[in-house]
């Protein structure tokens, strides 16, 4: 799993993600590597992400920012964060099937 905290990945960025490996007991063991990925890698099948990014703005614009915060009663306060993260067991997945195929 990957975090991007409030972050979405977008097209524009690159990712350079180093994955430790691990030794499994009952399973192949995941040998470590590095990803290099495009933020449209991440994003590019969850269409949703535009709806949400929406709505979250939309939370901070009526109860976090300018004359709509300022008109809130009570002494509390509020700041809705988004965080973005991403399952790589797939990226993980098709570079341990590459190494695999690879003549050695």
């Amino acid at each position: 799993m990957v975090y991007f905290n409030d972050t979405c990945p977008v097209e524009d960025i690159y990712y350079i993600i180093f994955v430790t490996g691990k030794e499994f007991k009952r399973k192949p063991c995941r040998p470590a590597m590095a990803l290099y990925l495009n933020g449209l890698d991440f994003t590019k099948y969850s269409p949703w992400l535009t709806e949400y990014i929406s709505w979250i703005e939309d939370g901070k614009n009526k109860f976090a920012r300018g004359e709509n915060k300022k008109a809130l009663p009570g002494i509390m306060e509020v700041y809705p964060r988004p965080t973005f993260k991403a399952n790589i067991s797939g990226f993980t997945q098709k570079k341990i099937n590459m190494i695999h195929q690879s003549p050695h």
